[in-house]
């Protein structure tokens, strides 16, 4: 004989159906139990959507917030320079030239590439880096001991220093004019300038043997590159 069963009358087919809809429903409850009511059915989709806009708050703020320009790039081969003394030279350069608060100088002495004591890969990083850095357009000058600033040169990395520097600079500096080919013109050119007597470069650091700046053909700053021949010449 089947067992007679009795559900409690708090059972949850004996409570009245609430038909009210859900605006009805928050408006008729305190405002702790809206709070409770929110967050038990809203609060993982609240979360989503303040995570979506955190995000999308960010990516705007980097797209469209200014981003200092660097107005001026040396790529220093096998030469590590002093912080306090590259600060300094990049303080006065830039009054030279009168660069904005939204401008930069770069002096990278990253580059080691030819010391017995640096290792292979890293070599060949700061390679990599310095042939990537010069094709995006993003290095003005290079200074370099005199057997490496060749190889540059004659993969043709430099300016006929003949037509890109001013008539009366280009006069003032011909006994430093440093000239060799490249592989497309056999003819010797001035592609360098020496610094071997430069007091300024030697205070800075560089104390290679011969050292030798070029400025690179596809800089994006000529007239900077020519205003740091002036610097460190000082020429006016």
């Amino acid at each position: 004989m089947a067992k007679e069963t009795r559900l409690d009358e708090s059972a949850q087919i004996y409570q009245p159906r609430d038909n009210r809809t859900e605006k009805q429903k928050l408006h008729d409850m305190t405002f702790h139990e809206k709070l409770e009511h929110i967050n038990a059915y809203y609060k993982y989709k609240i979360i989503a959507v303040v995570v979506v806009v955190i995000f999308i708050i960010s990516v705007l703020h980097t797209v469209l917030t200014p981003k200092d320009a660097t107005i001026f790039n040396a790529a220093i081969i096998n030469q590590s320079l002093d912080s306090n003394k590259k600060s300094e030279f990049i303080t006065d350069f830039g009054k030279y030239i009168n660069i904005s608060k939204k401008q930069n100088i770069v002096l990278d002495d990253s580059y080691f590439m030819s010391d017995k004591d640096t290792p292979i890969t890293v070599s060949s990083a700061a390679r990599e880096k310095l042939q990537t850095y010069v094709y995006a357009n993003q290095i003005d000058v290079v200074i370099a001991d005199e057997s490496d600033f060749k190889a540059y040169a004659n993969a043709e990395y430099f300016d006929n220093l003949a037509d890109r520097l001013p008539t009366d600079l280009y006069s003032k500096l011909t006994d430093k004019l440093y000239f060799t080919n490249t592989e497309d013109d056999k003819s010797e050119k001035a592609y360098g300038i020496y610094l071997t007597d430069n007091q300024v470069i030697r205070d800075l650091g560089i104390l290679a043997k011969k050292p030798v700046l070029g400025i690179v053909s596809n800089s994006k700053y000529k007239d900077n590159s020519i205003s740091f021949l002036k610097y460190i010449n000082n020429l006016k």
